[in-house]
């Protein structure tokens, strides 16, 4: 594939997550699924494919970068410290979407972020069962690129005007919390959402590439929506975080320090065309606040 004029880490990045998820897409490592001692979850799913494309993405960044750091979910003594951001780092996540991908369904994505200090300079997101292979990827000043059904040469991509009935995804997580019930029913017909979003990072993508409208997702892992956020910045979109304190919603004007730590699901969002997110998070604060 041919890659604009990204800078160099960004290059890596978008051939690590293409290289790994093609691997992964065509069965390199098992997607038997077993269960692993999470902290905060108790228990999560874990399959090879998950630490084998991880410790290839790793090992690919690390060829050229021999001191970038990790944010990664799977334990891994090159990772930085809890929370920490400094310097060039990289999330990781070869499997956004597992469950879709243990079921061999398509929904499911390999996404990185780049990083340098705690700015975000790009992210890619590749679906490898999408379309003959779907890659977003952007940088900061350098625009939002998309490449499908195997061709070569990207296009630029961007967040158009949304239509009269927006095409509005909910990430399954939302689906699942007590505190978004009372959103859902009570939402006007034309916020009302048209897709569940199996992978955030996906979704976001998806929204930096004018695909769909807007996603709302409940809060997450830092590597679960660092390849996206970029790129729905760059694309022209507008992205309002928040944090669930005491059982109210807490509006968050970009990502805080908390929101990378490894330990913790924090960051909420919702993100897409700049006139949907301010009606759709203003439901949410009166309706789940």
């Amino acid at each position: 594939m041919n890659i604009p004029n990204f800078s160099l880490p960004l290059r890596v990045a978008i051939e690590a997550a293409v290289e790994t998820g093609t691997l992964i897409a065509g069965g390199t490592w098992s997607r038997a699924v077993r269960e692993k001692d999470h902290s905060t979850f108790g228990t999560a799913s874990v399959t090879d494919s998950d630490i084998k494309g991880q410790r290839g993405i790793i090992e690919s960044v690390r060829n050229q970068y021999l001191s970038a750091r990790f944010l990664a979910e799977e334990d891994d003594n090159t990772y930085p410290a809890k929370g920490s951001v400094t310097g060039l780092v990289f999330s990781v996540d070869p499997i956004d979407g597992t469950s879709p991908f243990c079921r061999s369904l398509f929904a499911w994505c390999t996404a990185l972020g780049v990083m340098q200090d705690g700015a975000h300079m790009g992210g890619v997101v590749y679906a490898p069962e999408i379309r003959g292979g779907l890659t977003i990827a952007g940088e900061r000043g350098k625009g939002v690129h998309l490449w499908e059904h195997g061709l070569e040469n990207p296009c630029r991509v961007s967040i158009g005007e949304p239509p009269s009935k927006p095409f509005i995804w909910f990430g399954v997580d939302v689906l699942r919390m007590s505190a978004f019930e009372c959103l859902i029913p009570t939402l006007p017909k034309e916020l009302k959402p048209r897709g569940i979003a199996e992978s955030g990072a996906l979704g976001l993508a998806l929204v930096a590439a004018g695909r769909i409208d807007a996603i709302v997702q409940s809060p997450q892992m830092p590597w679960d929506w660092c390849g996206g956020y970029p790129l729905v910045l760059e694309a022209g979109g507008a992205f309002q975080g928040f944090h669930f304190e005491d059982g109210r919603v807490i509006p968050v004007e970009r990502p805080t320090l908390a929101d990378y730590d490894t330990e913790k699901q924090m960051l909420g969002f919702v993100a897409g065309h700049p006139d949907l997110v301010p009606k759709l998070f203003q439901c949410l604060l009166e309706r789940a606040g």
